[in-house]
């Protein structure tokens, strides 16, 4: 019996300094107490800030201005007039070093002279980009934004043009053949296969221009912005990136 009792005394005592050892020993840190890091590929926010500029003696046009720079990117919208579906990308143009303006057109004074008063209020743009000292100017737009885009850079000289899904005419805006061979400056077309009639207008476009000019024609049949965010044009945003590099030269 004293055999056993000493053999649990000690069986004891070891299991006394086991649990003394493990409060000695520090608890890690909770994640409250742990600093927080960007992840490695966190990019900062660009810089933005609320605009406007004059269309007319009683019109004003508003706007939102992103990042800033010598190299000026006007983002033009499709019919909807939703300038907001462009902030994405603006800011991943601002963060690649353009300055990037998104802007509404005014509400057209008739039904069918939309076409022509977006493009005087692309027109304002220009001025106002111009006005902020840019050395180059690239004109991108979406679907009407496309259209009216192509028809300045055939009437005022740019550096660049880029037309996603863009018909060829609309209501009062035509693109004519002389418009089409005037429009010497580099171009970027881009369409889906099966987006009547625009995937038409599209190659008729890409046709009808001189050099520079490149093209990019995805599967199915998406439209205009749509294309950004899909897996199957994921590609859009790079390549529109390395052509506006290419054209509006480095930072």
């Amino acid at each position: 019996m004293p055999h056993r009792n000493l053999c649990l005394s000690f069986f004891v005592a070891m299991l006394l300094a086991v649990s003394l050892i493990g409060c000695a020993t520090p608890a890690p840190s909770t994640s409250s107490e742990t600093a927080t890091l960007p992840p490695a590929t966190a990019k900062p926010e660009a810089q933005s800030e609320p605009v406007s500029f004059p269309a007319s003696a009683s019109i004003t046009l508003s706007g939102h201005l992103y990042g800033a720079g010598t190299r000026g990117v006007i983002l033009s919208n499709e019919g909807d007039n939703v300038s907001s579906h462009w902030t994405l990308i603006a800011e991943r143009l601002a963060a690649a070093g353009y300055l990037t303006l998104t802007y509404d057109y005014h509400p057209p004074a008739s039904a069918d002279s939309g076409s022509s008063e977006a493009l005087l209020d692309l027109r304002s743009a220009v001025a106002f980009m111009r006005a902020r000292n840019v050395t180059s100017l690239a004109l991108v737009g979406s679907s009407l934004g496309g259209l009216v885009s192509l028809k300045e850079a055939a009437l005022e000289p740019v550096t660049a043009v880029v037309a996603i899904s863009s018909p060829i005419g609309w209501e009062d805006v035509q693109l004519s053949e002389s418009d089409l061979a005037r429009l010497t400056t580099p171009k970027f077309f881009v369409t889906s296969e099966e987006n009547e009639p625009f995937t038409s207008d599209t190659q008729h476009m890409y046709d009808l221009t001189p050099a520079p000019k490149e093209r990019q024609v995805y599967p199915g049949r998406l439209h205009g912005i749509q294309l950004f965010d899909d897996a199957a044009s994921a590609d859009l945003l790079p390549k529109l990136l390395s052509f506006l590099e290419r054209t509006l030269g480095p930072r």
